[in-house]
């Protein structure tokens, strides 16, 4: 199957098609533009990687829109990959990439593209004509219950209150307050089931009536370090 969408790339419009080879993983990409009424192959390209969703925005970077295809979660790692495919030098090319990010994300704030790597986040930017990572620190959601916790250098998970009332409607946000290179997995599990529901980037949304746990795990499987927040949702 096909996938078909109407894109801007740099600052023209084109054509993108997307066929998906499971048996392979992999993602075939056709880039084309209308030519005398005819529309012409103007790239193509296979990501190695399924599940493929993308976005189409400006990237404060280039200062133009690009593509972002990015993949399903695999594993117990929730491991993603993704790519940037942009202009440069006036043709269509892969800008950047990286395979297999442990609990991985990727997306837009405002113009700005994050990648995450469980909540330590890092943003794109140039320096020095080359592509770049500076550390991002995500502001607080509007409205949000701010539960804020930090990692030591011995890999110690702090956070406080262990113990939280939550109203039915809300979003609980867990932001990590340090920029050490600790990553961490969070894990969630609710009675009932899915009544907290993972939005994204540490977000989540309380559905029903009921309790819930977060567990924050450093550097993804040190349990014997991680720590529990109890929620309370009535």
């Amino acid at each position: 199957m096909t996938n078909t969408f109407n894109i801007i790339l740099g600052k023209d419009k084109y054509i993108l098609l997307m066929s998906e080879d499971r048996n392979n993983n992999k993602t075939n990409i056709q880039l084309k533009k209308n030519h005398d009424d005819r529309p012409v192959t103007l790239y193509y390209t296979s990501l190695n990687y399924v599940g493929v969703k993308i976005y189409n925005k400006v990237w404060n970077v280039t200062n133009d829109h690009v593509v972002v295809f990015y993949s399903e979660p695999e594993g117990n790692g929730e491991f993603i990959s993704y790519d940037v495919l942009g202009i440069k030098e006036k043709v269509p090319r892969i800008l950047i990439g990286e395979k297999a990010l442990f609990q991985g994300t990727v997306f837009f704030y405002d113009t700005r593209l994050i990648r995450g790597v469980g909540n330590k986040f890092k943003v794109w930017s140039m320096d020095h004509n080359k592509f770049a990572f500076k550390p991002f620190i995500i502001p607080p959601y509007p409205n949000a219950h701010i539960i804020r916790y930090g990692i030591d250098s011995k890999g110690n998970v702090y956070v406080h209150p262990y113990n939280e009332s939550i109203k039915i409607g809300s979003i609980v946000q867990l932001l990590k307050k340090d920029l050490n290179n600790y990553t961490d997995r969070t894990l969630i599990s609710s009675i009932p089931p899915n009544c907290v529901k993972y939005m994204r980037a540490g977000l989540f949304k309380v559905n029903s009536k009921g309790s819930a746990k977060i567990t924050i795990i450093p550097q993804g499987y040190d349990l014997d370090r991680s720590k529990d927040i109890n929620l309370n949702i009535y």
